[in-house]
């Protein structure tokens, strides 16, 4: 009896587990467009900084500008080509290409530190510039086109790389 009784709570759990993992309002989760997406980030990075209205003004333009630069840094077409059908070549060439895409990156957020420094206070700086611990930072690899989680065809950044 006692068996019975917690296998029938088992199956009643996994059946209620699903009921609740359904996704509400018609099977569809909310799409934003890229635009949407950018207005979150900069109101996100306004909040997180307690910017006053004078600097969110200045800052939104200047934080727009800077991702749209972050993602052109490293845009190369994406090569369907399985991690271990490449050659040795090919593996030395994708390796400078990184490397290339990371010195074009760092120079990139220095060059905008500097133009972020005349608006934001050294402990905004801090938190725009400095990575969560774990996490890639949201203003540069990751958050250059929605997070860490999102995954950009053709994106050769380490947050979208999938290596097969």
């Amino acid at each position: 009896m006692k068996k019975l009784n917690v296998m029938l709570t088992m199956i009643l759990l996994v059946i209620g587990g699903n009921v609740f993992a359904q996704v509400k309002e018609g099977g569809k989760h909310p799409r934003y467009t890229p635009e949407q997406r950018m207005e979150m980030r900069v109101k996100h990075w306004q909040q997180a900084l307690s910017m006053d209205d004078a600097t969110a003004a200045k800052f939104a333009p200047l934080y727009k500008e800077y991702v749209q630069e972050m993602k052109a840094c490293c845009t190369k077409p994406e090569v369907k080509q399985k991690k271990a059908d490449r050659t040795d070549e090919q593996i030395l060439q994708d390796m400078k290409d990184r490397f290339a895409c990371q010195k074009k990156m760092l120079d990139t957020r220095e060059k905008y530190f500097d133009k972020f420094r005349k608006i934001l206070n050294a402990r905004q700086l801090e938190k725009l510039f400095t990575p969560r611990h774990g996490k890639m930072p949201k203003h540069g690899f990751a958050f250059h086109h929605g997070g860490p989680n999102m995954r950009v065809k053709g994106c050769e950044m380490p947050c979208c790389r999938v290596d097969k």
